[in-house]
C-alpha cells in the first residue's frame, strides 16, 4: 500500500486524480513540486474547503477538473469565486461538469509519436491509503 504522502516522490507526474478522500482539508504541500503536473482532477473530496495559494505556482498545469467538492464549487466561480485568482491562469476549467474557463496558451506541439514520452505516467488516488498507476495511453 501507498500513502499519499509517498507520492511526493514522483515529481516527474503529469496527470493527478484524487478521488473520494473525505479527511482533505487541503492539499498537501508537496504537490506544489510537481513541476510537470498537466492535469489535476479533484472527485467528491467533500471535507476540502479551498485551493493554497501555491497552486499559481503550478504554471504547467493545463486542465484541472473539481466535482462533489462542496465548499470549492463556488470558491472556484469565474471572476467571483475566492479561490478563482488561484486557478485562472489554467488554460481548461470544469467545475462540477461545467466548463468555466478555456484559452489557449502558446506553445509546442509533439508529434503524436512522442506522446508516451511526454505522458510518463498517471496516479489515481482512492482515499488516503491506495494509489494505482496506470500507463501512459493514447499512443498513435
Amino acid at each position: 500500500m501507498h500513502s499519499i504522502y509517498e507520492l511526493q516522490l514522483l515529481t516527474a507526474l503529469s496527470s493527478l486524480v484524487i478521488v473520494g478522500v473525505k479527511d482533505l482539508i487541503t492539499l498537501p504541500e508537496w504537490l506544489r513540486s510537481i513541476t510537470f503536473l498537466r492535469h489535476l482532477h479533484i472527485y467528491d473530496c467533500s471535507d476540502l474547503g479551498c485551493l493554497p495559494q501555491w497552486m499559481e505556482s503550478l504554471t504547467a498545469l493545463e486542465e484541472l477538473k473539481i466535482a462533489s467538492c462542496h465548499y470549492l464549487t463556488s470558491r472556484c466561480q469565474k471572476d467571483k469565486g475566492e479561490d478563482w485568482p488561484k486557478i485562472s491562469h489554467v488554460p481548461i476549467i470544469h467545475i462540477d461538469g461545467i466548463q468555466l474557463y478555456k484559452y489557449n496558451k502558446q506553445k509546442f506541439n509533439f508529434p503524436p509519436i512522442f506522446s508516451w514520452l511526454i505522458s510518463l505516467s498517471s496516479t489515481v488516488i482512492f482515499e488516503v491509503r491506495y494509489s494505482i498507476s496506470f500507463p501512459p495511453m493514447n499512443l498513435k
